[in-house]
C-alpha cells in the first residue's frame, strides 16, 4: 500500500552556508521540508529558501519533488502531477512496472 507518510528535510544549512550535518543524536541545518531537486552532477534535496541562495540559483536543473512511501521504498515524482493520483492507481502502476521488470531480468519480450 501507499502512502504520503514523511517528507525528507532541506540539505542544506542556511546559516551557516554549508551542508547540513546529521549524526545519530543530533542535525544541524535548515529546518524546512526539501522541495525542490536542485543540480545534476551535484545534486541537492532543498527548500525554496535555501534554492534561491547564489550557490544554487545559477544552478538550472531544478524539479519539485513529491515523496510517496511503497512497501519502505522511497518513490519519487519529479514535476507536478497533472492531478492527484488515488492510491489505488499509483498501486497499478507499481504492480505494472515490477512486471516488466521481472520479465527482462526473466530475459522474456517485452513486444504484443
Amino acid at each position: 500500500m501507499i502512502a504520503r507518510t514523511w517528507f525528507e528535510l532541506c540539505e542544506w544549512d542556511f546559516d551557516n552556508n554549508c551542508p547540513a550535518l546529521v549524526s545519530s543524536d543530533n542535525r544541524t541545518g535548515c529546518p524546512n521540508r526539501a522541495t525542490l531537486s536542485v543540480g545534476v552532477r551535484d545534486n541537492w534535496h532543498l527548500c525554496e529558501r535555501c534554492a534561491g541562495l547564489p550557490r544554487f540559483r545559477r544552478m538550472t536543473h531544478r524539479r519539485n519533488l513529491a515523496y510517496f512511501e511503497a512497501e519502505d521504498e522511497k518513490v519519487y515524482f519529479f514535476g507536478p502531477l497533472e492531478k492527484e493520483i488515488s492510491v489505488e492507481d499509483m498501486q497499478k502502476i507499481l504492480d505494472a512496472n515490477e512486471k516488466l521488470v521481472k520479465k527482462l531480468k526473466d530475459g522474456k519480450s517485452i513486444r504484443k
